[in-house]
């Protein structure tokens, strides 16, 4: 404020204008658990929100140094934020290592876990083609994984509490006869669904959240949903607590009406560029 000494000029009422200020919008860094709200990763490691709108926003900053990001996963209340980067864009000859989201900062860092410090057979190659992640709702726990040359899939799990942090916790046999591209969900119970796209048709697998709490390593049961129509090459699924179902492509993301997957509505059409899709607003049961 001008003047001299505790003599300050310029005042009117007791008032001074110091003119308009200049503020800068902080972009959003932590996910929104609403029903509507779906997230989605690139291969290049940006995390990006999709809001019931179809507006496309982008989260924090991109992870550094990535190129095969997948495998997103979000807990309940928007934390954790989990995916994994991938040792190859293809094939099923590929490890993961499991990175993790500040939602403070918006800024991803590597844990240092990889599948390839697994021991036996499954190190320095587990097999899959490493495609699909998700939070287990009622645990918190990161599970990721993918299909294998022969269409079984491998789901691994990470739990920063124990050592190793990463151990192979079933093996899910599906009517797939080679790998695919597709995703991994829970709903809030704690049962796992695994979405295989191949072409514009979708299968789902589910598996019991007591049967999957149980297993150890070995194969577990599923049962097998009725073929979908979709949209082309499905690479990620999420639901929401109003009882909807998202699938994405790296193209465009749809909602259908459960348990029948009806009422496809069109959220994005162009431009997604994801490779995985996750939400925090799931139902307790599907």
């Amino acid at each position: 404020i001008p003047g001299t000494r505790n003599t300050p000029t310029g005042w009117s009422n007791n008032t001074y204008n110091f003119g308009n200020f200049q503020v800068r919008a902080i972009p959003p860094m932590s996910p929104t658990c609403e029903a509507g709200y779906v997230y989605g990763v690139t291969a290049s490691g940006q995390l990006r929100q999709v809001a019931p709108n179809g507006t496309v926003t982008n989260l924090g900053t991109a992870a550094p140094g990535v190129s095969n990001f997948n495998g997103l996963g979000i807990g309940l209340g928007g934390s954790p934020v989990y995916a994994i980067e991938r040792s190859s864009g293809g094939g099923t000859s590929q490890n993961a290592t499991v990175w993790q989201y500040n939602t403070a900062t918006g800024t991803w860092a590597s844990t240092g876990s990889s599948t390839s410090a697994l021991g036996g057979n499954l190190g320095g190659n587990t097999g899959t083609n490493m495609i699909g992640g998700a939070v287990d709702l009622s645990t918190g726990l990161f599970y990721f994984g993918g299909f294998t040359s022969g269409g079984v899939f491998k789901v691994y799990e990470y739990n920063p509490s124990v050592n190793p942090r990463i151990r192979l916790k079933a093996t899910v046999v599906t009517a797939a006869t080679s790998n695919s591209n597709g995703d991994i969900a829970f709903n809030a119970n704690g049962d796992l669904f695994i979405v295989r796209g191949v072409g514009s048709s979708t299968e789902i697998y589910s598996v019991t959240a007591a049967n999957f709490a149980a297993a150890n390593g070995g194969t577990i049961p599923s049962s097998q949903s009725a073929t979908i129509s979709t949209m082309d090459s499905v690479n990620g699924v999420a639901f929401d607590s109003s009882g909807r179902a998202f699938l994405g492509s790296g193209v465009a993301l749809r909602s259908y009406a459960m348990p029948n997957w009806s009422g496809a509505a069109n959220i994005v059409t162009s431009g997604l560029s994801t490779t995985d899709l996750a939400s925090c607003s799931s139902p307790a049961t599907i």
